[in-house]
C-alpha cells in the first residue's frame, strides 16, 4: 500500500512494505528527488536496514551461544508495516516482532517511522524500543535512493557530493563488504567529491565523528539543484552507488556498521552496535530537504 502525503510544495509517496521512501517530488518545480525503482539496475527498493546494518561474516552472528542466520541489512525491509497514523501531510508506521523474527532475532521489540512534510523536505523519524527485560543489541540505518542527475538536461558529471565545508577524514575501508579499517585523509582540504568514479572501489563511508557536519547534500554543481540530508543521533554515513552510471545514489545515515573482517561474530562485540536497555527507546531522525 501506497501513502502519499502532499502540502503546497511537495508529495511523496511512502510503502508499507519496508517503509520504504517510493517518491519525493517537488512540485513547484516539476522534478522528482527519489529514484524511481526499476529492478533491471538494482533488484532493490529503498529500505530500512534492522537489526544490523551491512554484512554478517558467513550471513550469521552469535548470542548467548547460539548461531542465528541474518540477512544482508536485517530482515526490516522485507516486512509489512502497520499504518498507526495518516493525514495529509503526516503517517507513522509501526512494525513489530513476531514469530519470523523471534527465531532469527530473539527480541521483543517495535520499530516506529514517521515521516513529516515540511515546507522544504521531508522529516523522517525512527523510534526503536525494546519491549522486553534484557538488553537488546541493534542496529538501524536508512538505505534511500536519489535521483542523480535531479535536473533535466545535466549528466552524472555535474553533481557531487557537497558537506559544506572542507573535510579532513578517513574513510572506512571494506573487503567484500567487511569492515577492515580506515584510510588517511579522504579529502585533503576539499569540501565536495565529485561523481564519476566516486564508487569505482564500493561505498564511501564515514564516521560522523570525523566530519565537520553532519548534514550532506547531493548537488548539482551546474544548476545547484540539490538534495540535502541531515542526521540525527546517527553515527556513520555511507554513501553507494551500483556503479558509476548509476541513476541514483544512496545517502545512508546508520547506527551500525556490517562485521569486521576477522570479527568474532558476537552480536554485542559488533562495532558501533546499540545496546537498548529492557524497557527503553531510541530515536533517531532525518531531515531531507530539496530544491
Amino acid at each position: 500500500m501506497k501513502i502519499t502525503l502532499e502540502n503546497d510544495d511537495i508529495r511523496t509517496e511512502i510503502s508499507d512494505l519496508g517503509a520504504t521512501l517510493d517518491s519525493l517530488y517537488d512540485k513547484a518545480a516539476g522534478l522528482e528527488h527519489a529514484w524511481s525503482y526499476d529492478p533491471s539496475i538494482w533488484p532493490r527498493r529503498t529500505h530500512l536496514c534492522f537489526p544490523v546494518c551491512g554484512k554478517l561474516l558467513d550471513g550469521e552472528y552469535l548470542h548467548q551461544g547460539r548461531r542465528y542466520p541474518m540477512p544482508m541489512h536485517g530482515f526490516l525491509r522485507e516486512k509489512r508495516f502497520t499504518v498507526e497514523q495518516e493525514s495529509r501531510s503526516a503517517a507513522a508506521l509501526s512494525f513489530k516482532a513476531d514469530p519470523e523474527t523471534l527465531a532469527i532475532y530473539p527480541f521483543n521489540f517495535s520499530v516506529i517511522v514517521g515521516a513529516t512534510l515540511l515546507a522544504d523536505g521531508l522529516e523522517i523519524a525512527y523510534r526503536v524500543q525494546n519491549l522486553g527485560t534484557d538488553e537488546m543489541p541493534y542496529s538501524i540505518g536508512s538505505h534511500y535512493n536519489y535521483l542523480v542527475p535531479i535536473d533535466r538536461g545535466e549528466s552524472l558529471g555535474d553533481c557531487e557530493i557537497d558537506f559544506g565545508s572542507p573535510q579532513s577524514a578517513g574513510r572506512l575501508e571494506f573487503s567484500d563488504g567487511f569492515v577492515t579499517g580506515k584510510s588517511e585523509d579522504f579529502f585533503h582540504g576539499a569540501e565536495s567529491l565529485k561523481l564519476g568514479n566516486l564508487f569505482s572501489k564500493g561505498a564511501i563511508a564515514f564516521a560522523l565523528a570525523d566530519l565537520s557536519t553532519k548534514k550532506v547534500a547531493l548537488r548539482s554543481a551546474k544548476s545547484g539543484r540539490y538534495t540535502e540530508v541531515a542526521m540525527d543521533n546517527f553515527d556513520h554515513l555511507l554513501l553507494w552507488a551500483p556503479n558509476d552510471a548509476s541513476p541514483f545514489v544512496c545517502i545512508e545515515a546508520w547506527a551500525g556498521l556490517p562485521d569486521q573482517a576477522g570479527g568474532d561474530k558476537t552480536l554485542t562485540n559488533k562495532k558501533a552496535i546499540r545496546i537498548l536497555p529492557g524497557g527503553a527507546a531510541h530515536s533517531y531522525k532525518q531531515h531531507i530537504r530539496i530544491g
